[in-house]
């Protein structure tokens, strides 16, 4: 099994829980993006939370979540270097990726979206 098949199987398990327990309103609600490489970064939708996780160089490189008033973090901060806690700024912060072929500094929201 995929780790795409994975989580959409994980998420089928959530659901059917969600709709044991009587949690019918927001069981719609959650809806798997998959982005591949190369991709553009994605929009929170108003109101949403997410979980978001970025796969490349063989590993998780970055799992957390946002809340619905992070649609900045979501679309764009990860791309940028803006903080520390971002996908970039953790990837400007690795002195192994530094290394990585192809992988420059000023240019690492571009590597994100051609690698993740």
């Amino acid at each position: 099994m995929s780790w795409e098949e994975e989580i959409r199987d994980a998420l089928d398990r959530v659901r059917t829980v969600m709709l044991q327990v009587g949690d019918n309103e927001r069981v719609v609600y959650i809806q798997p993006e998959f982005l591949g490489a190369p991709h553009k970064a994605s929009q929170l939708p108003p109101g949403m939370a997410a979980v978001y996780c970025f796969w490349g160089l063989g590993q998780w490189l970055k799992i957390g979540k946002v809340g619905p008033n992070s649609g900045a973090r979501y679309t764009s901060q990860h791309y940028t270097g803006s903080a520390r806690s971002t996908l970039a700024g953790s990837l400007l912060s690795d002195p192994e990726v530094l290394e990585v072929p192809g992988f420059t500094p000023d240019r690492v929201g571009d590597w994100i979206k051609a690698n993740t």
